[in-house]
């Protein structure tokens, strides 16, 4: 029996105790918060896109897009060599790098320590890390424009604009509302 029995000392590796012998599960990758973790779709570092991005997965953009970003109800993240240049949509959006235009999602926007933002944010959610820039306004109302109120505003004419009508100060008489006595 050469194939099962060997003459050799095999008084080391006996030694090793049963526990040891069993297969161990690889740790899992550190979660970082510079690392995306969806997986989906990616746009590498050397790509360059002019035009309408539109998606049906979770997005990783390492690359360069000019124009819009629109992933519906998907995740999309730019890396922290991505750069869009473009007005960005989906249900969350996380940057690391850098965005020219307005990010709008329906669930969170997640900004990186190396984000840099020029845009407009709407979200329900913000999350905003130190070293993050941004240069815009944050909209966090739950999706209807927010609106100036002027509680001297009249209608104008026409349907005008109130704010382009001629105000009652600028006229060279007294209005019948302040010269009146009542």
């Amino acid at each position: 029996m050469a194939l099962f029995g060997s003459d050799k000392d095999t008084s080391s590796t006996e030694a090793t105790p049963p526990a040891a012998a069993k297969p161990e599960k690889p740790a899992p990758p550190p979660r970082s918060s510079r690392a995306p973790v969806s997986e989906g779709a990616r746009i590498g570092q050397s790509v360059r896109i002019e035009g309408e991005v539109r998606g049906d997965e979770d997005l990783i953009l390492d690359g360069h897009v000019k124009g819009t970003i629109q992933l519906g109800t998907h995740q999309l993240v730019i890396g922290e060599s991505g750069h869009a240049e473009a007005d960005v949509s989906g249900r969350r959006v996380r940057v690391l790098g850098e965005v020219e235009g307005n990010i709008d999602a329906q669930e969170a926007i997640e900004l990186g320590p190396t984000a840099r933002v020029q845009g407009n944010l709407r979200a329900p959610q913000l999350r905003l890390e130190e070293g993050a820039q941004v240069n815009g306004r944050i909209d966090m109302g739950g999706g209807a424009k927010p609106a100036v109120a002027k509680a001297d505003a009249k209608p104008a004419p026409n349907g005008a604009d109130p704010d382009d009508a001629p105000s009652s100060a600028d006229d060279d008489g007294a209005t019948e509302e302040a010269g009146a006595p009542a």
